[in-house]
């Protein structure tokens, strides 16, 4: 949604949908850039300090505009009621938490939520509405039904569908196109409570899986602005990728754990679930609203044999590899003392990694921190064993993350074309300890201790030699 003409192209998307028959509902995004932008302007004017003044003109001016673009005389004045009255309940929320000197996650999400799809999607509603289109507006934080954590919130299928059962599914089945904000929900408390980045995906997924008691079957097409459909490779990384056509889900997932950006890792999770013994699960489209009738990218877990054995190349750049070594590292319960000191600090791990003799650990996630700082956290947890000799060394680096993903690399000669990309120019890879690999039934996880631009070319090496560019 970068601006009118990408609205009322979204909109006819819609609008042509409609010929099959089928109940819709439609998922809205924010602005483009506008999530991001908010978050900066907040954490800006809680460390500086309220000055004053409007400190999200831009976002009122751009809502204000749009209207004006898009929506007929007699819808607007509601819609710029709407605007100004979050403007001032979000300055006077950001007021408050800079005379305080900190962040307060409940208002946080509650701006982030209201001035991005909490606008976007009642004036999507209202353009329909001036096409022809019988749309409905509901509001997310009434529909679906969160964890209540602030900025990471999950949803709760059981509570969304109770709360779904009754007028939402029967304006849906009776004809109206529903419309709702992505990216956020409520807790039990009422509280606004945002979805990861991509959040309107995870919308899109956790609506289908709630709805799928009451539908034979359900398909959730995913409209992308910049690509059409998921490509091999981020195109900012590698030169000339292609479109993927088909993807199994656990391909898809194995994707974005690995720094795939274009789907949101929990909308695969519920896609799948949604299938049951009685009906299939979600089939995902990932298409572009600039081109919609390109084919595009087909998630689902049907085996085509035309398939490439391998899907796609990302990387993970900029993340840290911590490395434990000791002869005592075979003692039960060492790695679950290591791996839960990281989880229990909000961390995901991305690479994992343990040699047989399991003398060894080697693990791979983002972390924000010093590297001296995550040593020292993890010496502390382990004081016990370093003091016995069991541990002699426990190391923290920065490195890169190269994904290869695709359910052929079970295949040795697949595997090799993989070990081949990798035989280029990089002489660095040849040094002791100089990468880890770990694979998997769909991906492989390449570990690599390069500089961003040598991991860079590491994936366009690895691409050309997988794909025969």
């Amino acid at each position: 949604m970068a601006c009118a003409e990408a609205l009322m192209q979204s909109a006819s998307v819609v609008v042509n949908s409609l010929r099959q028959g089928t109940a819709t509902l439609v998922v809205v995004s924010a602005m483009e850039g506008m999530t991001e932008w908010l978050q900066r302007q907040i954490a800006s004017t809680v460390t500086f300090g309220y000055k004053g003044g409007d400190v999200f003109l831009r976002n009122s001016s751009l809502h204000h505009s749009l209207i004006e673009e898009v929506v007929e005389p007699g819808r607007k004045l509601d819609l710029h009621q709407r605007v100004d009255d979050y403007i001032t309940e979000a300055t006077g929320y950001v007021e408050a938490m800079a005379k305080l000197g900190s962040l307060s996650p409940r208002h946080y999400d509650w701006i982030c939520a209201r001035l991005g799809e909490g606008l976007m999607a009642p004036i999507f509603t209202a353009h329909l509405q001036g096409c022809g289109v019988d749309a409905k507006y509901y509001d997310a934080a009434e529909v679906i039904v969160t964890d209540g954590v602030f900025g990471n919130a999950n949803p709760s299928i059981t509570a969304t569908r109770e709360r779904i059962k009754f007028d939402f599914m029967r304006d849906l089945t009776g004809g109206k196109v529903l419309v709702m904000g992505g990216y956020y929900g409520a807790g039990n408390n009422k509280h606004e409570t945002t979805f990861s980045r991509g959040g309107s995906d995870l919308t899109a997924t956790t609506m289908g899986h709630a709805s799928s008691p009451f539908f034979n079957d359900i398909s959730v097409y995913l409209y992308k602005a910049d690509v059409a459909g998921v490509m091999s490779a981020d195109p900012k990384v590698v030169v000339s990728p292609h479109i993927v056509p088909h993807m199994l889900y656990d391909e898809a997932g194995a994707l974005t754990a690995l720094g795939g950006k274009v789907i949101h890792p929990k909308a695969i999770h519920h896609a799948v679930r949604a299938g049951s013994a009685k009906r299939p699960p979600i089939t995902i489209y990932v298409k572009s609203t600039l081109d919609p009738n390109s084919s595009g990218t087909v998630i689902d877990n049907q085996e085509r044999p035309d398939d490439d054995p391998v899907k796609a190349i990302s990387i993970i750049k900029n993340a840290v590899s911590l490395e434990v070594r000791g002869w005592g590292m075979n003692q039960p319960g060492i790695m679950s003392k290591i791996t839960a000191a990281i989880a229990g600090r909000g961390l995901d791990i991305d690479f994992i990694n343990q040699p047989h003799s399991k003398l060894a650990l080697n693990l791979a996630f983002q972390f924000a921190g010093k590297e001296a700082d995550l040593e020292r956290l993890v010496k502390e947890i382990l004081g016990h064993e370093i003091k016995a000799n069991d541990i002699d060394m426990v190391k923290a680096r920065r490195v890169g993350v190269v994904g290869v993903i695709g359910r052929g690399l079970s295949d040795p000669l697949v595997l090799g074309k993989v070990i081949a990309g990798m035989n280029g120019d990089f002489p660095e890879l040849k040094k002791s300890n100089a990468y880890q690999f770990a694979s998997g039934a769909f991906e492989a996880s390449i570990l690599v201790d390069l500089p961003e631009d040598r991991l860079n070319q590491l994936a366009q090496s690895i691409h050309d030699s997988v794909f025969g560019n």
